[in-house]
């Protein structure tokens, strides 16, 4: 699954449901390793589910 330090500048993702889109603006720095615990893209949910890269 896609990391938060995976995600790029004007990526968007969206609920599959209701169509609500996040833009990245600020690139988080990859100071998170596989070994750390870092934010998924399954983390962040919107009508109960995970979004999605548009």
């Amino acid at each position: 699954m896609l990391k938060c330090y995976e995600l790029k500048v004007g990526q968007k993702i969206e609920c599959v449901d209701c169509g609500f889109q996040l833009e990245v603006t600020k690139a988080c720095n990859d100071g998170c390793g596989e070994d750390d615990e870092c934010c998924e893209l399954n983390d962040l949910l919107c009508c109960g589910k995970p979004m999605r890269t548009v």
